[in-house]
């Protein structure tokens, strides 16, 4: 079953996720020396982890 969902990160970033099966696949950014950046993130529910994958670095 494939769903649309919210993931909190942190208790403050809200971040539009989808729930693949066993897995939630979600996107998210921050800015760190000025410079944002995104990443893809997926969390294996019956594993127990979660893994990141660069999307994107931009030059400021």
């Amino acid at each position: 079953m494939n769903r649309r969902l919210s993931v909190v990160r942190y208790g403050k970033l809200h971040a539009a996720g989808l729930r693949l099966g066993d897995v939630i696949v979600y996107d998210w950014g921050f800015h760190l020396d000025n410079r944002p950046y995104e990443r893809r993130s997926f969390v294996l529910l019956d594993d127990g982890f979660q893994i990141h994958e660069v999307i994107s670095t931009r030059s400021a």
